[in-house]
């Protein structure tokens, strides 16, 4: 019996590849920054205080993360770097970080998170794009 072997070369175009991943980063990038927005709006988070609003009402449970407006307005993005890539977003509120990442008060009461970027990554993968990006 006559054994045969194949070999097989496979030529991949790496700035085929590069190119596809730079475009489904810019469009990724256009997509998740309203999404961090929604995220931040949206009536999905719990808050163990009673709170009166700056507009006078009291936010009720769940809640979205705007009072003033200052976290959410304070959202700057797609910070683009060279080649194209995206370095991502940030938000200049000085309360940012204890919003998204929790706190403990004064009287030693820990105050859980609410992670909206993660939340928002969650809601639109961008898994979804690279591979569509990929296809096309």
């Amino acid at each position: 019996m006559t054994k045969y072997v194949f070999n097989a070369k496979v030529n991949i175009d790496e700035a085929v590849l590069t190119n596809k991943a730079i475009k489904a980063l810019d469009e990724y990038a256009a997509k998740i920054g309203d999404e961090f927005q929604e995220q931040i709006e949206k009536k999905d988070w719990y808050w163990p205080n009673r709170t009166k609003r700056q507009n006078g009402k009291n936010a009720g449970n769940p809640r979205d993360i705007v009072d003033t407006g200052e976290l959410r307005d304070s959202q700057e993005g797609p910070n683009v770097g060279k080649g194209g890539l995206s370095q991502g977003f940030k938000w200049t509120a000085e309360h940012a970080a204890l919003v998204k990442d929790g706190y403990m008060t004064s009287t030693g009461r820990q105050i859980r998170g609410r992670d909206w970027i993660k939340t928002a990554m969650m809601a639109l993968p961008f898994a979804q794009f690279i591979a569509r990006r990929m296809r096309s």
